[in-house]
């Protein structure tokens, strides 16, 4: 058989094998001719002629020369500006400082520019440490340790409070000036009566060497050694007014007489006593600009219940320390009127309507270090302490006071613990009449975390108030023991809790 009738005989055969089908013989004789010509020509054209070797493979396809092209640039790979790379990290750093503090700050500060300010201002590495972790420290902790002010005085701060005296009224701020050393001395003293031809007054105009011999045997210099002095101001100042028809005690002095608290080292004074409004709305208002002329702070009184309620703050050694003056006195006959949404008088509180002045705690112990509460309260002439006394200093303490002070009786009484917060139920007569009585100059000693409670013990009488000292203050100090509930008094005064 020939060369091209094996061909034909193939490629007849192939769809066969792809079918995978049986093949069949194809019978020549029955293709057609001219299918037979044309693979006849076919294999001509592709195979050569009979005889030669098959081409196996088609020769390769030439290339076709493509144009010359010119070689490629070679460009530098593009960079960023390192002016900008640094801006970005930084603004990286500083978002991611701003997420690590903002749980310690109320939704809505901004402190991004807090954290900026205290960079630039306090303390140059703030960014860096807080944005990684502040080491190990709560926000507050970390800017206390390496600023050695609070978070809430740096904030003040930011605002311009230091700078401003406006703004810090406004904020009822104050920075009064600072005693030597670490700890914070908050003294209290308790009722002084300044009215001019009343009692003490007329004691201090003949007094030789002026309030030295009447505050005398070192309680002035002890008392202006203080870095916070409070005092119960029981009178109005005021020229005007009317008194109160019915009141058997009505009491107001001359405003000159503002000097003498000046004098005497007064930083903010108690107003939520029953003597503010002797006379009446005008007495209680002459109060209150006399005592904003003389740059003292007040608290527990004002023209509406906004502002009686207002807590007075101190920056002191880089502590916030906040004072609230409240008064539940007048129980069962009122001449002295609690103020509201709009008139004036003090801010009432007692046990049964505590919820206001648990709020007002609430409010100042978030933006302050240290919070007292001063309470005008109990019964005048005696030692014993009432239950609603103890009931409401137990309120004060839960709302998160640090300290309860109270005042009212005229005489001491004594001090327990609560949660091992001190309650101080009247520091008595401190500088008020002639009558001769067991006095004190109590001191809240901050010494870091730590407080230390300590009764300066004085005796009043005759016009005067001294400190004492020997077998007479020993004597003080265990009458004071014995008035209290579980505590011990020391040598030196401190007033320790023995639950």
């Amino acid at each position: 058989m020939s060369f091209s009738d094996r061909f034909i005989k193939k490629v007849i055969r192939l769809p066969a094998a792809i079918s995978r089908r049986k093949p069949r013989c194809v019978d020549m004789k029955k293709i057609p001719g001219s299918l037979t010509v044309f693979l006849i020509a076919a294999i001509i054209c592709g195979c050569g002629a009979a005889g030669e070797k098959p081409i196996e493979s088609l020769p390769p396809r030439p290339e076709t020369p493509s144009p010359a092209a010119a070689p490629a640039e070679k460009r530098p790979l593009p960079t960023e500006d390192p002016a900008a790379i640094r801006q970005k990290e930084r603004a990286e750093l500083i978002q991611n400082a701003a997420f690590a503090a903002s749980p310690a700050f109320e939704p809505g500060f901004p402190v991004e520019e807090f954290l900026l300010w205290t960079e630039e201002h306090v303390y140059p590495g703030v960014l860096d440490e807080v944005a990684a972790g502040c080491g190990g420290l709560d926000f507050g902790d970390f800017l206390r340790e390496n600023t050695k002010e609070s978070i809430y005085v740096l904030t003040d701060r930011f605002y311009g409070l230091a700078d401003d005296p406006d703004k810090a009224a406004a904020a009822r701020v104050f920075f009064p000036e600072e005693s030597p050393g670490a700890d914070i001395v908050l003294s209290f003293g308790g009722d002084i009566n300044l009215v001019e031809d009343g009692y003490v007054v007329p004691v201090l105009r003949a007094a030789a060497n002026g309030l030295p011999d009447v505050l005398a045997g070192g309680l002035l210099e002890r008392m202006r050694a203080a870095d916070v002095l409070l005092l119960n101001n029981e009178f109005a100042f005021t020229t005007g007014g009317t008194a109160l028809p019915g009141k058997e005690y009505v009491f107001r002095a001359d405003p000159k007489n503002a000097e003498i608290l000046v004098e005497m080292g007064a930083d903010v004074v108690f107003l939520a006593n029953n003597h503010v409004f002797d006379f009446g709305r005008e007495g209680l208002s002459d109060t209150l600009k006399t005592l904003d002329d003389a740059g003292i702070a007040r608290i527990g009184a004002g023209e509406n219940i906004h502002e009686a309620a207002a807590p007075a703050y101190f920056i002191v050694k880089g502590r916030k320390i906040a004072y609230i003056g409240a008064g539940c006195i007048e129980r069962y006959g009122i001449f002295t009127p609690g103020a509201t949404e709009n008139s004036p008088g003090i801010f009432r509180a007692d046990e049964k309507n505590a919820r206001l002045l648990s709020a007002v705690i609430s409010e100042a112990v978030s933006k302050s270090d240290f919070t007292v509460v001063n309470i005008h309260w109990g019964v005048e002439s005696t030692s014993v302490t009432e239950p609603y006394q103890r009931e409401l200093g137990r309120i004060c303490i839960d709302a998160g006071a640090d300290a309860v002070i109270g005042n009212h009786p005229h005489v001491l009484q004594g001090a327990e613990f609560h949660k091992g917060k001190p309650i101080v139920y009247s520091t008595g007569n401190f500088w008020f009449s002639r009558t001769q009585t067991y006095s004190c100059l109590l001191e809240l000693v901050l010494s870091g975390e730590d407080v230390t409670v300590r009764l300066v013990p004085c005796e009043t009488g005759g016009g005067i108030t001294k400190l004492t000292s020997g077998e007479t203050a020993e004597r003080i100090n265990k009458y004071y023991e014995n008035i209290s509930f579980n505590v011990a008094v020391d040598a030196d005064g401190t007033i320790n809790d023995i639950k």
